[in-house]
């Protein structure tokens, strides 16, 4: 937890094969980061994971992700697009609280 809190040069991530989940607060307050790409495998994205990336335009979920926690997106003031997998089966309270500017989400059936 808290691997990259608050890295406020951090602009890119790319999570790679092999990794399953996304830890809590792992990425919070990385307000400079524009780019996040998760590689097919992640199946959950933590509590306040990316919670704070106020810079983050965009976001597309692999098809293996299925729980995302509380607040895991919370306050990414930027976030305006968002596609969940179809195989989604959680979203947790205030996941995506305060994100003032989206405008598209695509949710499966």
């Amino acid at each position: 937890m808290f691997a990259f809190s608050g890295c406020k040069s951090l602009t890119e991530i790319a999570i790679p094969k092999g990794v399953t989940a996304i830890w809590p607060n792992v990425f919070d307050g990385c307000i400079g980061l524009t780019k996040v790409s998760i590689a097919e495998g992640v199946t959950e994205i933590g509590m306040y994971a990316f919670m704070g990336c106020t810079s983050l335009p965009e976001l597309v979920l692999p098809e293996s992700v299925t729980t995302i926690e509380s607040c895991a997106f919370s306050n990414c003031d930027n976030l305006t697009r968002i596609s969940l997998p179809e195989g989604l089966t959680t979203i947790g309270g205030v996941a995506f609280g305060g994100c003032v500017s989206l405008t598209e989400i695509t949710i499966p059936k």
